[in-house]
């Protein structure tokens, strides 16, 4: 019992902490961004992460990275709502060589829209419709998997691309999300 609870103290004392800025291209190709259809490619949505790398305990060459990403707030564009996103990163990374890193792991994203009351009227094919816009909160929350790749491009600053694949099972709505980040150690 003792040696276990030295070697989880080992373990979590060893550690490497990071803070970085991150854009999320959310759900590319997916939402229709004019009258004329054409639809989302490398929308700009920032935002700060902070983590930390964690040797694996009894598994050798593997580093737990769990992280924490909060998004710039957005507003529609006739401002009738909000939106705040953030993120909760828990991945592993495995290191395949001495600057690139592969990551994998579970991502629970987190979306709280705020709504002002009101009307929006919103093109609908030919014509216009209107949509009433409750005046309240909806928290929108799930777990997705995540894929990527770190490289470290000088001393301890990193590059990381990763890709979330949303509604996998589904062909109509199945989407992805590129995670783009720039972090350095702390």
């Amino acid at each position: 019992m003792r040696s276990f609870i030295f070697i989880l103290f080992i373990t979590f004392s060893a550690h490497a902490d990071y803070i970085g800025i991150e854009n999320n291209f959310r759900h590319i190709g997916m939402i229709q961004t004019d009258d004329q259809g054409s639809t989302n490619f490398l929308e700009y949505s920032p935002g700060l992460i902070v983590a930390r790398s964690i040797p694996a305990p009894f598994i050798k060459n593997l580093w737990f990275y769990p992280g924490l990403s909060i998004f710039f707030p957005e507003r529609s564009e006739d401002e009738l709502y909000r939106k705040w996103a953030a993120e909760i990163n828990l991945h592993f990374l495995k290191p395949i060589s001495q600057q690139l890193d592969f990551s994998f792991g579970a991502t629970y994203l987190m979306n709280l829209l705020i709504g002002s009351g009101g009307t929006s009227t919103q093109n609908n094919g030919n014509t216009t419709s209107t949509y009433f816009v409750p005046k309240e909160s909806r928290f929108i929350g799930g777990f997705a998997p995540e894929l990527g790749i770190r490289y470290e491009f000088w001393k301890k600053k990193y590059l990381y691309l990763g890709l979330i694949p949303h509604q996998v099972l589904s062909d109509e709505a199945r989407s992805y999300t590129l995670s783009l980040q720039l972090m350095t150690w702390i």
